[in-house]
């Protein structure tokens, strides 16, 4: 029979802990003198786990960058091809109007 890597004594300092750091698996770690990794894998076991909400920005797709930039230029870009030289040569161009305009303020 396998001996058993954590005692009944640690699981408790575990779930106390867990519960205390407000669910932080590092300052867990860093108490029970453990990895991150090994503190997760443990609280999987255990079922108390609580997976970390991850927090996803808006995201702008490059069709709404050069939207953007066509309102705020005054310019048409033909396309979703920034590199080709004539969207460049207008994303120029409205800079430059841009430029001067707030220059001359």
């Amino acid at each position: 029979m396998a001996s058993k890597i954590w005692s009944d004594e640690e699981e408790k300092t575990l779930t106390r802990l867990y519960k205390e750091t407000n669910y932080n698996i590092e300052a867990c770690a860093q108490k029970m003198n453990k990895t991150p990794r090994s503190i997760i894998t443990k609280l999987v076991k255990m079922k108390i786990y609580i997976k970390p909400e991850i927090i996803v920005e808006d995201k702008i797709r490059v069709k709404g960058i050069i939207y953007e930039l066509e309102e705020m230029l005054g310019i048409k870009i033909d396309g979703i091809n920034i590199g080709k030289k004539s969207n460049l040569t207008n994303i120029l161009e409205g800079v430059k109007k841009l430029y001067n305009a707030n220059r001359n303020l």
